[in-house]
């Protein structure tokens, strides 16, 4: 699994959340769990600062990042990854850091 690997959501809220990316770096695949981000259509989010919600794009369609719901959920249920948003690295770390220090 690497690291800004997209998946489907398979939950319970994957009609308001479609996909999650993994935002855990690669150094832990051994754990259970993986940390995700939610991703939603831009209309869904409340815009709460410039660069706390990045935008990504997967297979043509734009998607907000919903930081705030940052979680950690079981790897099992993930299947095979459907994007990669590592060309957003630059853009996901600086809401990540947001989110944790404020800056």
């Amino acid at each position: 699994m690497a690291q800004f690997d997209i998946y489907r959501n398979d939950g319970q809220d994957r009609t308001s959340f479609p996909y999650v990316m993994a935002v855990q770096c690669d150094l832990f695949d051994e754990m259970r769990s993986v940390v995700v981000i939610p991703l939603t259509a831009p209309a869904n989010v409340q815009k709460i600062h410039p660069r706390f919600q990045p935008r990504i794009t997967l297979a043509g369609e734009a998607w907000a990042c919903a930081t705030q719901l940052m979680a950690a959920i079981p790897r099992t249920p993930l299947g095979a990854p459907v994007g990669n948003a590592a060309a957003y690295r630059a853009d996901i770390l600086a809401a990540i850091d947001l989110l944790f220090t404020g800056i």
